[in-house]
């Protein structure tokens, strides 16, 4: 029991190492998101609300998919010896900063 509970430790403080970028990434995502449908619905003028309710749908659906495998490429890598090299990569192509926000 306290190894299986060792283990599962080791794991959370594993996934702490990956989690401020999928976090930071998560949150760029959502900016460039909300920014692109603010501009969509000014461009678009007097639309209803059901209307707005899809397009808002359809861009959450969208970045969710993109970021899917990013994330869960991620987690996986997380307990390897790998992490460091993968979140610098993530933190790299996607212009994050390379110090965690706080």
């Amino acid at each position: 029991i306290i190894q299986e509970e060792l283990s599962r430790l080791s794991d959370e403080f594993s996934q702490m190492t990956v989690t401020p970028v999928i976090i930071e990434l998560r949150q760029m995502a959502e900016a460039i998101r909300q920014k692109e449908f603010d501009r969509t619905r000014r461009y678009l003028g007097d639309v209803d609300e059901q209307t707005l309710y899809h397009i808002q749908h359809l861009s959450q659906a969208l970045v969710n998919q993109l970021l899917h495998n990013p994330t869960i490429c991620l987690k996986e890598k997380a307990n390897s010896d790998q992490a460091t090299a993968y979140t610098a990569a993530i933190r790299d192509l996607f212009g994050l900063p390379n110090t965690p926000l706080h």
